[in-house]
């Protein structure tokens, strides 16, 4: 199958470039940097597009901040011009579960969970134009919906995390009890092609780890996976909410250091259900979080100067 990827060098974009590959699929990365074709998506549609049975979309302006222009003419309109540029091929679109509801506790929320009355970032907001779009114009296509994603070569999400450390020991929010869906990012690139593999699928389909740890295991595992002490501030959810406040007001336009969709996130339980994906797309997660951070043992890159307290457990991907 010949397969096009925006976002080719971006994280997820990378990931789901090289697996495809890998998998005897004829792959055509696409991005402002290449690595095969360079396009920005904004600019409107790809001129001389390159034929293709399939398209798998990863390019997104991901951060966490109020909503800007930039949001819409990225994640939306960019996304448009995508669909306008290949109108025959395939569409398997990345998706955030950023689209769900943030203000409240998630446990294996599905995919037909109504989106928020108001959100809390620009990014989730426009992930969800973006489906929208997707559903409208092409709705033989798919959505998948990663939460956390993570792995060799990430440069947001763990190193974020690591980083926000203080003479010796790690911030982190809330009490650790709530549970999360993180997706290793071999997971997703399995859902990728299964999505390939089963043409008669659509729709949205959460994608996630197959194990629920409590934030507070995710923190001690990958601590001890990376030889850092097992040292761990709890900071209150009422105060971190607070601080967040003022972290957005001083940041304006720019990307906020402490956010609540922020807070929200560390603090609140978000599990994804699987079953409609291990049902229509034949997909299993295979690796769980702790076999995954066992393959980051060594990874010094996630190391670094502390960068303050930093810590969404969002969608990270480029």
């Amino acid at each position: 199958m010949r397969v096009v990827v925006t976002g080719a060098s971006g994280f997820v974009g990378g990931a789901v470039l090289r697996s495809l590959r890998e998998r005897g699929h004829e792959v055509i990365g696409l991005s402002r940097r290449g690595p095969d074709l360079s396009w920005d998506i904004t600019s409107g549609a790809l001129s001389r597009a390159p034929a293709a049975d399939a398209v798998v979309h990863c390019a997104a302006l991901v951060r966490d901040g109020r909503m800007q222009p930039a949001y819409h003419a990225v994640n939306v309109e960019g996304t448009r011009n995508v669909l306008t540029s290949f109108p025959r091929a395939r569409i398997v679109h990345m998706s955030s579960a950023s689209v769900y509801d943030p203000w409240v506790p998630k446990d294996r929320v599905s995919e037909n969970a109504l989106p928020p009355r108001r959100w809390l970032n620009g990014y989730g907001e426009t992930k969800w134009a973006a489906e929208e779009l997707v559903v409208r114009l092409r709705p033989d296509g798919v959505i998948l919906r990663p939460h956390a994603v993570y792995g060799p070569g990430d440069t947001t999400l763990l190193p974020r995390i690591v980083r926000a450390r203080v003479a010796g020991r790690q911030l982190a929010i809330g009490d650790g009890s709530n549970l999360i869906t993180l997706t290793a990012i071999a997971n997703l690139v399995d859902a990728v092609a299964a999505s390939l593999d089963r043409p008669g699928a659509s729709g949205p389909f959460n994608v996630g780890d197959p194990d629920t740890p409590t934030v507070a295991d995710v923190f001690e595992h990958l601590l001890r996976s990376l030889g850092l002490p097992v040292s761990i501030t709890w900071i209150r959810r009422s105060v971190a909410w607070r601080a967040a406040m003022v972290s957005e007001r001083l940041a304006g336009p720019r990307e906020p250091r402490l956010s609540r969709y922020a807070v929200n996130q560390m603090s609140l339980t978000c599990t994804l259900g699987l079953d409609r994906a291990r049902r229509e797309l034949g997909w299993e997660p295979k690796q769980s979080y702790r076999s995954a951070f066992a393959a980051l043992t060594h990874a010094q890159p996630l190391l670094g100067p502390s960068l303050g307290v930093s810590l969404p457990l969002g969608c990270s991907q480029d």
